[in-house]
């Protein structure tokens, strides 16, 4: 037994080796010496060094010695005989981390020279809150020190019992928190790369002993063949809870925004675990059978071939030609070879050797090949495809997975929390809406740019507005497609800026015979439309994807489309009136405002487009606008305003803005606390219009004439005061301060404890509530339930369509001073 164990080491050591210096034929220089330099500043915590923290930060990396290249890293700052002052020291030191670890696509064939480097640091499972905490912030510090280098490295703190306690973090940035756990070990058992300290326990023990895993320890033990104080033992893993799925599908769907290619197997390895349930063989698993046989170390062994081996066998069996080609081009892909060009920056001989091997396998013709190559110089034709197949490609196999959690009655383990988080992400990414431009992935290719853009009107059966790659030359159009349409050329617009088509140096080209529109009109609507819009994104906080979406940034186009201006006689227009004359102009009363176009990027970095026409479009455009503003929201941080009308251009212009502004500040303070009823009237045409600021929303009344507004303003009041007397009327409504969330085209669930279990208040996406009183049971499960029926229940028969915009939770809490307050639900077993 003891030879047996003695073999499989030396043969994971060998693998380890293999993938330590594959990593670093496939690292730039910068790369190579942060892998070098973690061990070493993890180990030694002196002021001398970089990234030093404090003494008391957790320091001493179990059995380390530096090696030659660390020695002399180390020389640059210190004056003394190293070798020998550190051996003293080493002698004094108590190591407080057992091992630290690379894994994820690091030494595999999936490793790029911008891969980053996502590291395991795991200490005894004594270490304190405080002494984590203290090691994290050096951790931070190593992580801004590579991120000069331009190499990004994101560093977990892992306890040796976190996977045998169940015990996870919160969703942020790099973490998965709550949506996987022994999937997550999963992965680090097969992609591993010790880079100092203890080996794994888990590579050694046989696969047929799985089921017995501490049983067969203890037997090791006892027979003095291992000492456990040698090894890291993270546990067994011969199988994993089906309740996994969900969450770690929603995980990599969440990932597919910054890797699509990585992330596309990632879910069909997912499908697959759930396709071969219960007998699932994970490939972790699979890589240990092949460690623990007579099998030679190859290509078969890597950590993104395994995924690439087990996916094609079940797509096979699915007859799912579609993916199949998706996944070898996604693996193509992500290995960033070009089997195309002889010499190529990022190539790497021994993955190129494989690549050959495989593309002859899959029969590829070259042509294939050249243009997968190509892609850093593709186009919007070839970007929108790949990222539709990528798409569909996600979709399936989230639906597969839905499919199977319905049919084996599985709830997702993911918490409230983090699927919130989560939902609302893949929301804002993926959910194809009226009006919301679709963001193509950035990751397939940084640069869209197109020479010719035309936009086209057409009152044909195409109604509507097409864009096209062209000029006006008639021959340029023949047999082409138009990239987009939309019955608005707002969207158009929009939609070529946010994906890059459009820039600087494009040249516009139109043909509209059916509105108020010229070439000056549209090359100053693309003009404005850059002033307002930066292209560069911040990463969507954490903090904003857990309340409601807000509006950041609002451009508003007035006349843009149709402009009744452009009828005036210019020798009878009147400067000389007030605000109400503009929307009730001259003899005839018309309306000087007769389109309204809205472009805003909201908290959630969705970039969404209104537009309304005809006399009412004013009040059209206010409703809906203040419609998606909660009044606990902050203002937007920019609103610009611009007109296109022929005549009485900067007269329209503020007198919208100073309406939009207006409408705004009573929306937005408008408390949920306040009796108060704001109001405003406008008189459009030959109506008089009333709109009424309440905490739930804006309502708009057609107001005949004076008797019937301040019967109106009367009615309220008095309700006012009557529900201020009445206690049981109160009861049958949500507290204010839930209608102060209110957010359209969201589900929104607000819990309030009372004396009895708990109240439930839901806002549907149109903001209508429903109370339900003195629940009890677990909210989790209430939670786990609607959400189940929500993802699933509702997209049964759609098989095209997903529905990420899962509810959203929140509780009702009461400070000291006794005000109510929202804040995001947080289970109470959640750490």
């Amino acid at each position: 037994m003891l030879g047996y164990i003695e073999r499989v080491s030396k043969k994971v050591t060998q693998l380890n080796n293999e993938r330590m210096e594959k990593s670093r034929l496939m690292m730039p220089k910068s790369a190579q010496q942060i892998l070098d330099l973690i061990p070493l500043f993890l180990h030694y915590n002196d002021s001398f060094m970089p990234c030093y923290v404090s003494d008391c930060v957790p320091s001493g990396v179990w059995k380390f010695q530096a090696n030659a290249e660390q020695l002399k890293y180390i020389e640059r700052f210190i004056q003394f005989d190293i070798e020998s002052d550190l051996s003293a020291d080493d002698k004094e030191l108590t190591p407080s981390i057992i091992g630290i670890y690379s894994m994820g696509s690091t030494g595999s064939m999936g490793q790029s020279l911008t891969s980053d480097l996502d590291i395991w640091v795991c200490v005894d499972n004594s270490m304190t809150e405080l002494e984590i905490n203290l090691l994290n912030d050096k951790c931070n510090l190593i992580s801004k020190w590579a991120s000069a280098l331009n190499i990004e490295v994101t560093f977990f703190i892992i306890k040796q019992n976190r996977f045998r306690k169940l015990s996870s973090e919160s969703v942020d940035g790099e973490n998965c928190g709550s949506s996987q756990h022994f999937l997550l070990l999963d992965e680090f058992y097969r992609s591993s790369i010790c880079l100092a300290g203890k080996k794994i326990l888990w590579h050694v023990i046989p696969p047929d002993m799985e089921s017995c895993y501490d049983e067969y320890i203890e037997k090791l033990q006892e027979k003095k063949i291992i000492s456990l104080k040698d090894w890291i033992d993270f546990g067994p893993l011969n199988k994993i809870s089906p309740s996994e799925y969900f969450g770690a599908n929603l995980w990599h769907l969440y990932k597919s925004i910054d890797s699509p290619y990585k992330s596309v197997l990632k879910a069909i390895l997912l499908e697959t675990y759930s396709w071969e349930y219960p007998h699932t063989e994970l490939l972790s698993s699979k890589l240990k059978k092949m460690i623990h046989s007579k099998q030679d170390i190859d290509y078969k062994f890597d950590a993104y071939y395994l995924m690439l081996s087990k996916a094609t066998t079940y797509l096979k069996v699915k007859n799912d030609s579609f993916r199949l080609d998706l996944i070898r081009r996604c693996f193509y892909l992500k290995t960033h070879e070009k089997l195309s060009q002889i010499n190529s920056i990022q190539s790497v001989a021994w993955r190129k050797a494989i690549l050959k091997k495989l593309s002859y396998r899959w029969d590829w013709k070259s042509d294939l090949i050249q243009e997968l190559d190509s892609r850093k110089s593709w186009k919007i034709e070839n970007v929108k495809k790949m990222h539709d197949m990528l798409l569909q490609s996600l979709m399936t196999s989230y639906r597969e997975l839905m499919k199977f959690a319905r049919k084996n009655n599985i709830n997702s383990v993911i918490s409230p929390e983090d699927i919130s988080v989560l939902s609302r992400k893949l929301y804002a990414s993926f959910e194809v809406l009226p009006g919301k431009v679709s963001l193509l992935n950035p990751q397939i290719t940084s640069d869209l740019a197109e020479e010719n853009l035309l936009f086209i009107s057409s009152k044909s059966h195409m109604k509507g507005w097409h864009l096209y790659k062209s000029s006006l030359k008639p021959n340029e159009l023949i047999g082409k497609l138009s990239l987009e349409s939309n019955s608005y050329l707002s969207k158009l617009l929009a939609w070529s800026y946010f994906n890059g088509l459009l820039i600087n140096e494009t040249n516009i080209f139109l043909r509209d015979v059916y509105h108020d529109l010229n070439q000056i009109k549209l090359l100053q609507a693309i003009n404005d439309l850059k002033n307002t819009f930066e292209l560069d994104f911040e990463k969507t906080s954490l903090e904003s994807l857990r309340g409601p979406c807000e509006i950041k940034e609002l451009m508003i186009m007035i006349n843009f489309e149709e402009d009744p201006t452009s009828k005036l006689d210019t020798k009878l227009i009147d400067t000389n009136f007030t605000n109400e004359n503009f929307l009730s102009y001259g003899e005839h009363k018309i309306s000087l405002v007769g389109s309204i176009d809205l472009i805003y990027k909201n908290s959630w970095n969705e970039i969404r487009t209104l537009n309304f026409t005809g006399y009412n479009s004013i009040l059209l455009a206010l409703k809906t606008l203040l419609g998606k503003m909660h009044n606990e929201a902050s203002h937007p941080r920019q609103i610009d305003v611009y007109c296109y009308s022929q005549n009485l251009t900067s007269h329209l212009r503020n007198y919208v803005f100073q309406l939009v502004s207006e409408c705004i500040n009573m929306r937005l303070s408008t408390k949920y606390s306040s009796m108060k009823k704001q109001f405003k009237t406008l008189s459009i045409c030959h109506k008089i219009y009333g709109l009424f600021f309440e905490a739930k929303g804006v309502t708009v009344k057609p107001l005949e004439n004076p008797i019937d507004f301040y019967a109106d303003i009367s009615a309220n009041k008095l309700k006012k005061q009557f529900d201020h007397k009445n206690i049981l009327i109160n009861q049958l409504n949500a507290p204010n301060v839930v209608h102060s969330f209110a957010s359209e085209g969201l589900v929104q669930c607000f819990f309030e404890d009372c004396d009895i279990g708990f109240n439930i208040y839901i806002l549907d996406e149109n903001n209508k509530v429903e109370a339900y009183y003195q629940n009890t049971g677990n909210k989790n499960e209430l939670i786990n339930g609607m959400n189940k029926f929500y993802a699933s229940e509702k997209n049964v028969h759609y098989e095209t369509t997903i529905n990420f915009n899962l509810p959203q939770f929140y509780n009702i809490i009461q400070n000291t001073e006794g005000e109510l307050h929202i804040v995001p639900f947080k289970s109470s077993n959640s750490n």
